[in-house]
């Protein structure tokens, strides 16, 4: 059944007619119901960017940078840990070496934002997509573009990784360091009570 309503999906909706939009938000209902994407949604999402694409071709390459400013003002978060899912879905889309370009584009990119969900995507769940970032960050520019709390949470989710992964993460860590970027210090504790009801075991187990 999954497979036939995404094949339907893929031809009636994954189609230059069809507004980019509607295509992005059932591409992230696909994500978010935890379906792998069918082959043919890739196939179909690939032919309607390579559309749009020749429309771009006669101005030279596109303008990463500026695309990725015209998708800031139309975000309507500034959170990097509120994009994280609705962009995971997207780069879903891709091939995992799509997602390690568009993922890289990020990095490189002049706005912040974008470079800490970059970081963030080192956590990345498709090992083959994850273990390729780190290095592919290294040999642009993004370690120089990174900020202090881009840093700070490139350091705090290194030893998430499993431990075969850490070494490249390392190698990037020292490189933004070496480039002068300083890390964020750790944001004050906060005091926080906290009300329980001692016959209420899940209650207290959830907080």
């Amino acid at each position: 059944m999954s497979d036939r309503i995404q094949t339907e999906i893929a031809e009636l909706a994954l189609v230059p007619e069809v507004d980019s939009r509607v295509q992005q938000d059932l591409i992230a209902a696909l994500h978010n119901a935890k379906l792998p994407l069918h082959p043919r949604i890739r196939e179909r999402a690939a032919a309607v960017a390579g559309h749009y694409a020749r429309f771009g071709a006669a101005g030279g390459a596109p303008d990463l940078d500026s695309l990725l400013e015209r998708l800031l003002r139309e975000m309507p978060t500034q959170d990097p840990f509120e994009l994280l899912d609705p962009m995971l879905a997207q780069l879903d889309a891709l091939p995992p070496e799509g997602q390690v370009i568009a993922v890289t584009g990020m990095m490189d990119a002049k706005q912040p934002l974008w470079n800490e969900l970059a970081v963030l995507l080192l956590l990345h769940s498709d090992a083959q997509v994850r273990g390729q970032l780190p290095d592919s960050f290294r040999h642009g520019v993004g370690a120089a573009h990174l900020g202090p709390l881009g840093l700070s949470r490139l350091i705090g989710l290194r030893n998430w990784l499993p431990a075969a992964e850490r070494p490249a993460v390392d190698v990037l860590i020292k490189k933004a360091r070496m480039a002068g970027v300083a890390s964020a210090p750790l944001p004050a504790a906060q005091p926080m009570t906290v009300y329980a009801s001692p016959f209420d075991g899940s209650g207290a187990q959830g907080v």
